[in-house]
């Protein structure tokens, strides 16, 4: 409920810094000629932003460390390669 009395209505935010958001405001906002209040209340707590937050926080850690493993390989993998070619190369000499 709105502090002018009008029921509180849910809407989302448009803005850069909260895309998406929901929100309540009043009814009347944005009616033409109808009196409205300031009411505004985010429908999410900010505890519940905040725990979404770190969330995604510990998800972009995970794929960091994901991605960090995978050039470490990537790397030792041809570290292999370069061995095996020497050892080709000296089977090779060996051999002649």
């Amino acid at each position: 409920m709105c502090t002018c009395g009008s029921p509180a209505s849910l809407r989302t935010s448009n803005t850069r810094r909260n895309p998406g958001r929901a929100f309540f405001g009043c009814s009347n906002y944005n009616m033409k000629g109808l009196p409205h209040c300031n009411f505004f209340k985010w429908a999410d707590s900010d505890q519940e932003r905040e725990q979404e937050l770190v969330k995604i926080e510990i998800e972009l850690l995970r794929k960091k460390d994901e991605l960090q493993k995978t050039q470490e390989f990537q790397k030792t993998r041809e570290e292999l390669r370069k061995l095996e070619e020497e050892v080709r190369k000296t089977m090779e000499e060996v051999r002649h």
